[in-house]
């Protein structure tokens, strides 16, 4: 099982990185790509938070988290996500906290590459047992722009290690628990419209086997589309039908919903406070400024803004006063720190 996991995430990562390859002059006509996990030509990211809720079977899930700026420059940015989890079935309730630090890198204004490691601690009511994990993990993103509109490619994979072997019989623990294992998964998406999108995601994971517990896994597949028109400036909502199979067992479905929000928005007038947005190392606030003026990036030619609270450059991009970006995915199998 380990083995056919790993060709098919090796399929994977060639299929993402040959995304790298220089592609033929665009039209004049053809929009911009714009990667989602980082934004080129950002002047600063906002906080974000959000809500979420799944269902499967008789369980119910529901998470919060906080995702922050740590500091910001021209091809790259870090951040950090605070997550709360929770779901229940009729029998058991179980909690979480994650704690999370993510880098990531523009090698190019179409291409992102990053990286990030997690702390995951959580209990179940039935254990009465504090039980953790630690994870590593990668993301890349590859976008294309068309008269068709904008499309993106994204793959990523995570490595997770528990704190102690959750599945010994010393440990006496029945039920979910954390155990070592690996995921990937590989997602197309595309902007129907503006402010709609729809996208697809194929997932592969895989939990060995332990002395006492047979290995878990093979792959999930989800159909998602997401909002934006119509919403406050930063906000998306995202909906997805997942369905989850495992080996032996019948088609697992689990419908999810998502509201994310932009914590600290841009200034609408361009001349109200920075507050706690971040722009680049090499851009500094200027005393007394209104508008595009307050911001002084060095020399540099522009024009009239469209709207006042974007910022536009003719040598490059247009620059996002402040931007969004998601997390990465993390627990692409089962949702959850828990594992049968």
């Amino acid at each position: 099982m380990l083995a056919k996991i790993s060709s098919l995430l090796a399929c994977c990562i060639a299929l993402a990185l040959g995304g790298l390859a220089p592609l033929p002059a665009r039209s004049q006509t053809a929009e911009t790509a714009t990667p989602s996990l980082l934004q080129p030509g950002a002047l600063a990211y906002a906080a974000s938070g959000s809500y979420g809720l799944s269902y499967s079977g008789d369980t119910a899930a529901g998470s919060f988290d906080l995702f922050a700026p740590v500091s910001v420059g021209q091809r790259s940015a870090r951040f950090a996500q605070v997550r709360l989890g929770f779901t229940g079935t009729s029998a058991e309730r179980d909690g979480r906290l994650s704690l999370g630090g993510i880098w990531r890198m523009l090698p190019d204004p179409e291409h992102v590459f990053g990286l990030n490691a997690y702390v995951d601690l959580g209990g179940r009511t039935s254990s009465g047992r504090i039980m953790g994990q630690a994870s590593l993990g990668m993301e890349y993103e590859s976008a294309r722009a068309s008269r068709l509109g904008q499309s993106r490619l994204t793959f990523g994979s995570n490595l997770y290690i528990p704190f102690a072997d959750y599945t010994a019989r010393a440990m006496g623990i029945e039920g979910s628990l954390p155990r070592r294992g690996l995921d990937g998964y590989i997602a197309w998406s595309r902007q129907l419209t503006r402010g709609f999108g729809l996208g697809s995601q194929l997932s592969l994971f895989h939990y060995p086997a332990t002395r006492t517990r047979p290995s878990r896994g093979i792959a999930t597949f989800t159909v998602n589309g997401s909002i934006t028109r119509g919403l406050p400036e930063g906000s998306s909502l995202q909906a997805g039908l997942t369905g989850r199979y495992t080996a032996d067992q019948p088609l697992d479905p689990r419908l999810s919903l998502q509201y994310r929000w932009a914590l600290t928005p841009a200034s609408r007038s361009g001349g109200g406070p920075v507050g706690d947005l971040q722009p680049p190392r090499n851009c500094v606030i200027v005393p007394g400024a209104r508008r595009v003026d307050r911001l002084d990036c060095g020399p540099a030619s522009r024009r009239r803004a469209q709207r006042i609270r974007d910022f536009h450059v003719i040598e490059g991009p247009r620059a996002s006063g402040a931007a969004t970006v998601p997390p990465p995915q993390r627990s692409l199998g089962y949702g959850t720190l828990y594992v049968p």
